[in-house]
């Protein structure tokens, strides 16, 4: 239809999403209809019968699929017909305006309005309001909107997985279900169950199989094997494929917020904020030497329940190489290094974001990157070569790159800062050495245990380096898992898959030893220590919550209050 007599396209209206309270805000927007309210008519109402049911995964979905403003609409506080849900909806849309700040998208594209059922000309003029504040806004365009799906041979697909990772050789020894954390939990999950119906051509059973998605792609199984199948390879494929061509999609945890979040950093005119977390630290623009955040900063708004100190693992790296004197540069082109999407069958969003991230690294002049966590480092290190060649820098974790360097420059770490940031947990060990420590005294013993992340441990091959770092600071005695460097067990969780009871006791068991035999549990990967604090911190606790009370610090965090004491 041509908007005026030149032949001119109207301008395109920015869409929005209403979820409508069934017992106010719907009634008030069919109250506007019938009255014949005028208001744009570019928005699509979902009604709902509590916008407390709304949740944060459902929201996330709306923008991800093309909608730029989503709106929540709901009783009058005090006025829920269940009592709270408003104020939960509430809750929920104050996160995610924060999130969606964060990712550059401005808060703004997300509200909550109270419309009561007589209130039609109120939900008009919100929606009216809320085009032009969106008119005003940068556009976003959806990058996965539109399209059809190729066409899958699916049988031929399996048979190229099945060659490529080896799966053929398997002999059927149970090796890898004796091995797998999840088999000890679940009778019904085996990975060599799950290699055989590839192998034996059981296309509809092997990808509309759950158990694709309970694997923690951990690599146990994979280093015990004797006939070499590369199980982590895979199962990842394997998900890639159920996801496109039996629409067996990945259950993933916290209602795919985290994901949905990832995906629209892979949309062009997304630029997140993460610049502004590293005020008072010195870092550049443009350099040689690159500190790669991630997605720190959205695990604390995201998962703000369970404490994961995202933004203070970041700083603390960036504190560590100020030490050393070194700006480090934060590019505020970085994206998601794009891991969880990976392993949870997205590769075209993977591949956008990888691209993306090379591209901003080359124009910054980058020649080494440095990370602190796990994932990243293994996702540039292996994932990113297979898509786009040899990366022109070199790649390091932090705890490589601090071993060579604080052995080189000789620099001492102390016990003082690490006993203070343990002084919290209920243990006797490390309030002796924080008060001792204090009052300038020989301190007692700190005992530390180390966790290996599966990502730098197993698929890296990285064991010495954290350890080597940890045992320089003076009066820690580092202490052993039972299972550890090679046969370490995994957190329980990877790229926000599933996350069951499964998960929880994995945790539990791997906490509750760390308390028997340490003050401190320190990883070098940040999700490993959010998913271990999300378990400390649930309400409903199959365990006495002393039983698993251990301080939990991340790597570069125990190495910053370290350096922090020998002032």
């Amino acid at each position: 239809m041509m908007d005026d007599d030149n032949g001119a396209m109207p301008e395109k209206e920015p869409e929005i999403l209403a979820f409508c309270c069934n017992w106010c805000a719907y009634a008030g927007a069919d109250l506007a209809g019938v009255s014949r309210l005028k208001y744009p008519e570019n928005v699509r109402i979902i009604r709902v019968m509590c916008t407390g049911r709304v949740s944060e995964g459902l929201i996330m979905r709306a923008f991800e699929s093309g909608f730029e403003g989503v709106l929540v609409a709901g009783c009058h506080l005090g006025e829920c017909h269940y009592i709270n849900g408003n104020e939960k909806a509430i809750r929920r849309v104050e996160k995610l305006q924060r999130l969606l700040e964060l990712l550059g998208l401005g808060d703004g594209r997300l509200r909550f309005e109270e419309i009561s059922a007589s209130e039609g000309g109120k939900f008009a003029e919100v929606v009216r309001r809320f085009v032009d504040d969106l008119k005003g806004m940068p556009p976003v365009t959806c990058v996965f909107c539109g399209g059809e799906a190729a066409e899958t041979d699916v049988k031929a697909e399996i048979e190229k997985i099945v060659e490529e990772t080896k799966a053929f050789y398997c002999v059927e020894c149970g090796k890898c279900t004796a091995s797998c954390p999840i088999s000890r939990f679940l009778e019904d999950y085996s990975p060599r169950a799950n290699v055989e119906r590839a192998v034996f051509g059981l296309s509809e059973e092997a990808l509309s199989d759950v158990n694709i998605w309970q694997c923690l792609t951990c690599g146990l199984c994979e280093m015990r094997c004797p006939a070499g199948v590369d199980y982590v390879r895979f199962i990842r494929e394997m998900r890639q494929l159920a996801s496109v061509a039996a629409q067996n999609r990945c259950p993933c945890a916290h209602g795919g917020v985290l994901h949905s979040m990832m995906r629209l950093m892979a949309y062009e005119d997304v630029t997140p904020r993460k610049f502004d977390i590293f005020d008072g630290l010195k870092v550049s623009r443009r350099g040689e030497l690159m500190y790669f955040v991630g997605c720190l900063p959205f695990f604390d708004v995201i998962l703000d329940e369970a404490s994961p100190g995202g933004v203070e693992i970041a700083r603390s790296a960036v504190y560590i190489m100020n030490r050393l004197g070194i700006s480090p540069v934060i590019l505020e082109g970085e994206l998601c290094c794009g891991h969880d999407l990976l392993w949870t069958g997205d590769v075209e969003a993977f591949q956008r974001l990888a691209a993306r991230n090379v591209a901003a690294m080359e124009e910054a002049g980058v020649r080494k990157v440095i990370f602190s966590c796990a994932e990243c480092y293994r996702t540039f290190k292996k994932d990113y070569p297979e898509l786009l060649g040899d990366l022109d820098f070199e790649l390091m974790h932090i705890s490589e790159f601090l071993s060579e360097e604080l052995e080189k420059r000789g620099v001492e770490l102390s016990l003082e800062g690490v006993a203070a940031a343990a002084a919290g947990a209920a243990s006797a060990t490390a309030a002796a050495a924080a008060e001792e420590a204090a009052a300038g005294r020989e301190t007692t013993e700190l005992r530390v245990i180390y966790h290996d992340p599966c990502r730098l441990g197993r698929h890296l091959g990285v064991y010495d380096a954290p350890r080597r770092v940890l045992s320089r600071i003076k009066g820690v005695r580092l202490v052993e898992f039972e299972d550890s460097k090679e046969s370490a067990q995994c957190c329980g969780t990877s790229a926000w898959a599933s996350c069951d009871f499964v998960s929880e006791e994995l945790r539990i068991r791997r906490l509750r030893e760390a308390r028997d035999k340490a003050s401190i549990l320190v990883t070098a990967c940040p999700k490993c220590k959010t998913h271990f604090r999300c378990t400390q911190n649930r309400k409903d606790l199959p365990v006495k919550p002393e039983e698993i009370n251990v301080e939990v610090k991340d790597f570069a965090e125990v190495v910053a209050a370290a350096l922090r004491g020998s002032d």
